[in-house]
Protein backbone atom coordinates (compact mmCIF):
# COMPACT_ATOMS: atom_id res chain seq x y z
CA UNK A 1 0.00 0.00 0.00
CA UNK A 2 0.99 3.54 -0.64
CA UNK A 3 0.20 6.43 0.84
CA UNK A 4 1.32 9.85 2.05
CA UNK A 5 0.24 12.69 3.93
CA UNK A 6 -2.26 14.13 2.03
CA UNK A 7 -4.03 10.67 2.68
CA UNK A 8 -5.03 10.89 6.00
CA UNK A 9 -5.45 12.76 8.45
CA UNK A 10 -2.68 15.08 9.27
CA UNK A 11 -3.17 15.37 13.11
CA UNK A 12 -2.92 11.38 13.79
CA UNK A 13 0.52 12.39 13.05
CA UNK A 14 1.63 13.45 15.56
CA UNK A 15 0.97 11.09 18.19
CA UNK A 16 3.85 8.54 17.89
CA UNK A 17 1.85 6.07 19.25
CA UNK A 18 0.15 6.22 16.22
CA UNK A 19 3.13 6.39 14.12
CA UNK A 20 4.21 3.29 15.58
CA UNK A 21 1.60 1.47 14.33
CA UNK A 22 2.43 1.92 10.79
CA UNK A 23 3.91 -1.48 10.20
CA UNK A 24 4.11 -1.58 6.71
CA UNK A 25 8.10 -0.76 4.86
CA UNK A 26 8.31 2.63 4.55
CA UNK A 27 10.66 5.14 2.31
CA UNK A 28 10.87 8.40 4.14
CA UNK A 29 13.39 10.77 1.38
CA UNK A 30 14.68 13.75 3.28
CA UNK A 31 16.04 16.90 1.64
CA UNK A 32 19.76 17.39 3.22
CA UNK A 33 19.09 20.96 3.41
CA UNK A 34 15.60 21.27 4.74
CA UNK A 35 14.93 24.48 6.17
CA UNK A 36 11.45 23.63 7.81
CA UNK A 37 12.29 19.81 9.27
CA UNK A 38 15.69 18.98 11.06
CA UNK A 39 17.94 15.96 10.17
CA UNK A 40 17.33 15.05 13.59
CA UNK A 41 13.27 15.30 12.89
CA UNK A 42 13.98 13.30 9.81
CA UNK A 43 16.29 10.52 11.88
CA UNK A 44 13.53 10.52 15.05
CA UNK A 45 10.55 9.32 12.49
CA UNK A 46 13.01 6.78 11.18
CA UNK A 47 13.54 5.75 14.70
CA UNK A 48 9.75 5.63 15.30
CA UNK A 49 8.66 3.65 12.80
CA UNK A 50 9.34 0.61 12.82
CA UNK A 51 10.16 -0.47 9.06
CA UNK A 52 11.39 2.87 8.05
CA UNK A 53 13.93 3.22 5.13
CA UNK A 54 15.59 7.12 5.40
CA UNK A 55 17.26 8.78 2.38
CA UNK A 56 18.92 11.59 2.14
CA UNK A 57 19.81 13.84 -0.84
CA UNK A 58 22.23 16.47 -0.72
CA UNK A 59 21.79 20.09 -1.36
CA UNK A 60 17.97 19.54 -1.30
CA UNK A 61 15.35 21.69 0.88
CA UNK A 62 12.24 20.59 1.44
CA UNK A 63 9.98 19.95 -1.57
CA UNK A 64 12.54 17.31 -3.04
CA UNK A 65 9.98 15.71 -4.69
CA UNK A 66 9.56 18.78 -7.17
CA UNK A 67 13.31 20.25 -7.13
CA UNK A 68 15.06 16.62 -7.48
CA UNK A 69 12.07 14.46 -8.93
CA UNK A 70 14.50 12.51 -10.77
CA UNK A 71 16.67 11.22 -7.94
CA UNK A 72 13.31 11.45 -5.63
CA UNK A 73 11.62 8.38 -8.67
CA UNK A 74 14.86 6.22 -8.49
CA UNK A 75 14.30 6.49 -4.72
CA UNK A 76 11.16 5.14 -5.11
CA UNK A 77 11.67 2.77 -7.92
CA UNK A 78 14.62 0.79 -6.13
CA UNK A 79 12.30 0.56 -3.17
CA UNK A 80 9.69 -0.86 -4.56
CA UNK A 81 11.71 -3.16 -6.73
CA UNK A 82 13.59 -4.58 -3.66
CA UNK A 83 10.38 -5.13 -1.89
CA UNK A 84 9.23 -6.78 -4.77
CA UNK A 85 12.21 -8.89 -5.26
CA UNK A 86 12.27 -9.86 -1.44
CA UNK A 87 8.35 -10.67 -1.57
CA UNK A 88 8.80 -13.31 -4.71
CA UNK A 89 11.61 -15.12 -2.97
CA UNK A 90 8.84 -16.12 -0.56
CA UNK A 91 7.15 -19.25 -0.55
CA UNK A 92 3.97 -17.58 -0.35
CA UNK A 93 4.26 -15.21 -2.56
CA UNK A 94 1.51 -14.30 -4.76
CA UNK A 95 0.62 -11.09 -7.23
Amino acid sequence: MISTLSDCDFKCLMDINNLKRITQETLIIWGKKDPLFSIKGAKKLCWILPNAKLKFIPDTGHGPAETRAEIVSRLIVDFLMNKANSRAKSPIFSI
